[in-house]
Parts: structure tokens; C-alpha cells; sequence
């Protein structure tokens, strides 16, 4: 971010004086298909927010000016929360909870405000700062769960300013046709919003297996690769564009030929699908007669909906250590347990579920939460030996399992 003094300009872009030469780079496929598309790029971390000096009798004004983008953005976050409920479910809408609870949340907002005060600032400008502070805290956690929460203060930080400037969000329904959004980065609204407006791919610089962003694209069917450092510098605005988020590659500029094998592969994927999901009744057995029941793998609860989808007999295997992860610094409460895994069983209903007890060995969170410090701790203290090491946790998860079993 620039301050007042140093607007920073927009950014170079790709070079178009000679002719457009067809790139293919190579990322992380998180949600697989293929996309075929026209470029629209969304910079987000070259958005300028500018610092400007207050006379002192304006401070109360910019407060009253703060809350009230606050109300605005609480009800924008609250109808966003309520359409993602319908669309998603519970589950994904939980992340605009959390958005919510952090607008109400006297901790953040009186830091912001305790800025505007101290510093004599514009609202923009100590949203951002303190937004960034909060951020910096989440990145320099070890666990990815708590580095995904700088999405959602990054988000948050964008929903305020947004309402404090009455600058309207990124409407991409009324452009048409097939867009593959091209970003530095995406916040959870913003793939849910974008998904809803026509878009067929997503195509960012940052992001990983595990985030908001991937779990909401994966639930819309959408195919995304991220890892594509620079993408947004190579890239322009109705560019035509392949994502293949199965193998993680993006190609800028196909050619007549590469085009032509995209779309075969695109209607191979599309087959498959079809082909897949209309045996999924079918009764699995082995040539010689012998039944097969077969069952998914999960490490999120979102992915109930599509081992449903697919016809899954039921939960092979849930492993519970993500809970642990997804709530640390904090344990999971008996609660939690009893919440998370009696949702698997009554959708999964009447096909069984298998719950892993958790297995954090070689974490950092099993060195820090659990105090395991050993030289070696995926050979070490881990699986049952942990938790036969700290019966107290061991129970209260086994608590948990027990009443969602009655």
C-alpha cells in the first residue's frame, strides 16, 4: 500500500508490442475440470489506500463516518451470509459468519478507532493498517488454518473500506460468455460472488489446498489453480485463456491445436462425469460376484456433499485432526466433537462412518498444544501412544464420538 505523498501507478502489464505468443505455466490444481475462457485480471493488492491528515475538530466526524460504513457492511456481510447458506449450506456460510462476528468484534474495531484518534487519520487508512497488523499475526502462525484467516481479515478490510468510499463490488454477470478470472488473489466472497456471476475458472497467484477459497470453489464446481506467481503481469483483460485444474496448468495465447485438445478434454471430463454419476446406483461387486462397498475418504466436512453425490456407501475414513487444526491455538471442546461428527452421520445416514481419533504427530500444533517436543516427532510420540499420553484430551473426544453414536 502507498501513503498519500507516493500514489503508486498501475501496474506495468504484459508487453503487446509484438505478437502474442502462447505461455503455459504450470501451478497447483486444488479443484479439478477444465475451463475455457476469456481473461478478466483482478489486481487486489495494488488497490491504493491513501493516508490523509485530520484537523483535530474532524476525528469525531470520521468516527460517526466509520460507524456507520460499519452498519453498511455488517448488513452486506449478513445477506451474503444468507445467500451462501441457501446456495452451500451451513458449513461454508459459517466463513461469513466469522466475517460478521469480526465486524461486531469491540477488540478490532476500538483498535481502529483508537487509530483515527491517536493519528488523526483517515478511516481508510487505519482500517488497512490495523487490518495488516492482524494479518501479519495470523501469516506468522505455523498452522495453515490460521494462516487462511488472513483471507478473511483481508476481506474484511475490503468490505470496510468499500463501504466507507460507496465503492460498489466487482460485477462481472453483464460482461457474457466464459470468463476465467485472473487474480493476484481471492477472498471467500469474492469466489462466492464471482461464482455466481459467469465465471468458469479461477486462475490466482496465492492460495493452497486448504483455504476458504479452494473448499467455496470446489463446492461450486469450479476448477482453480493456484500457485501462479506473476500470472496477473503475464495476463490481460480478454485474453483467451485455458485452466486445467486437475494437472494445474494455465495456458495464455492456445494455439488453433492446443484449443482444439482442450476442448476434447473438456468434453472427455464432462462424459466421465455424466458416465460416473449415472452408474453410482449400481450395485459395486468384482467379476466373480463378491459385493464391494466402497466409501470416501474425507479430511473437511464439506466434502460430505460430494461423496453423497458420487454415491459413497458411507465415510471410510474421516481424520479428526483437522478439527484440532482448524481450532488451534484452542482445543476442540466436547461440543465441537459431538457437532462435527454427528453432522457426518446424519447426512451420511444410513451408511456408516469411521472417524480416525487424532494422529498430530510431526505437527507443530502436537509440539506446542499437545507439548510433545521431540527431536523426531513423526516417529515418536504420535497416533495412539499421544493419546494414550494425554487421556484427559484422549477423552474428551471420546466423549464426543460416544454421544454422536447414541
Amino acid at each position: 500500500m502507498s501513503d498519500a505523498s507516493e500514489p503508486s501507478g498501475p501496474p506495468a502489464g504484459p508487453d503487446r508490442s509484438g505478437p502474442l505468443v502462447m505461455q503455459e505455466l504450470r501451478g497447483l490444481g486444488v479443484s479439478e475440470g477444465v475451463a475455457i475462457g476469456r481473461a478478466v485480471c483482478l489486481e487486489t493488492r495494488e488497490q491504493d489506500v491513501y493516508r490523509f491528515p485530520l484537523p483535530e475538530g474532524q476525528v469525531e466526524e470520521e468516527l460517526a463516518r466509520f460507524r456507520r460504513a460499519t452498519e453498511r457492511a455488517l448488513v452486506e456481510v449478513d445477506e451474503l451470509r444468507c445467500r451462501v447458506g441457501s446456495d452451500l449450506g451451513a458449513e461454508l456460510a459459517g466463513i461469513f459468519e466469522v466475517h460478521g462476528l469480526l465486524l461486531r468484534d469491540r477488540f478490532f474495531l476500538d483498535r481502529i478507532e483508537g487509530r483515527i484518534r491517536e493519528e488523526h487519520v483517515n478511516a481508510e487508512w487505519a482500517v488497512w493498517e490495523t487490518a495488516a497488523e492482524l494479518r501479519g499475526r495470523f501469516a506468522s502462525l505455523q498452522q495453515s488454518a490460521s494462516r487462511d484467516h488472513t483471507d478473511d481479515m483481508r476481506d474484511i478490510a475490503r468490505h470496510l473500506i468499500r463501504a466507507l468510499q460507496g465503492v460498489s463490488h466487482h460485477e462481472l454477470s453483464e460482461i457474457g460468455g466464459d470468463v476465467v478470472l485472473i487474480a493476484d488473489d481471492l477472498t471467500p466472497s469474492d469466489a462466492v460472488r464471482f461464482g455466481r456471476q459467469g465465471v468458469v475458472g479461477f486462475a490466482i497467484e496465492s492460495g493452497g489446498r486448504t483455504s476458504h477459497t479452494t473448499i467455496i470453489a470446489h463446492s461450486l464446481n469450479i476448477p482453480l489453480v493456484t500457485g501462479l506467481p506473476g500470472i496477473t503481469q503475464l495476463a490481460a483483460h480478454e485474453d483467451p485463456v485455458i485452466l486445467d485444474g486437475t494437472t494445474g496448468v494455465v495456458v495464455l495465447h492456445p494455439t488453433a491445436e492446443v484449443l482444439d485438445e482442450y476442448e476434447r478434454r473438456q468434453r472427455d471430463y464432462d462424459q466421465r462425469t455424466l458416465l460416473l454419476l449415472a452408474t453410482r446406483e449400481l450395485k459395486a461387486a468384482t467379476r466373480d460376484g463378491v459385493p464391494v462397498q466402497l466409501m470416501a475418504n474425507i479430511d473437511l466436512v464439506e466434502e460430505v456433499d460430494e461423496a453423497r453425490r458420487y454415491g459413497a456407501q458411507g465415510i471410510g475414513l474421516y481424520r479428526s485432526e483437522f478439527l484440532y487444526i482448524e481450532r488451534s491455538p484452542d482445543l476442540p471442546s466436547e461440543d465441537d466433537h459431538y457437532a462435527l461428527y454427528r453432522r457426518l452421520v446424519e447426512e451420511m445416514a444410513p451408511h456408516p462412518v469411521v472417524i480416525r481419533t487424532y494422529d498430530l504427530g510431526g505437527r507443530k500444533l502436537a509440539r506446542e498444544v499437545m507439548d510433545t517436543r521431540e527431536e523426531n516427532p513423526v516417529l515418536g510420540l504420535r497416533g495412539l501412544r499421544l493419546t494414550l499420553a494425554r487421556p484427559q484430551i484422549f477423552r474428551i473426544q471420546l466423549r464426543g464420538l460416544f454421544r454422536a453414536g447414541c
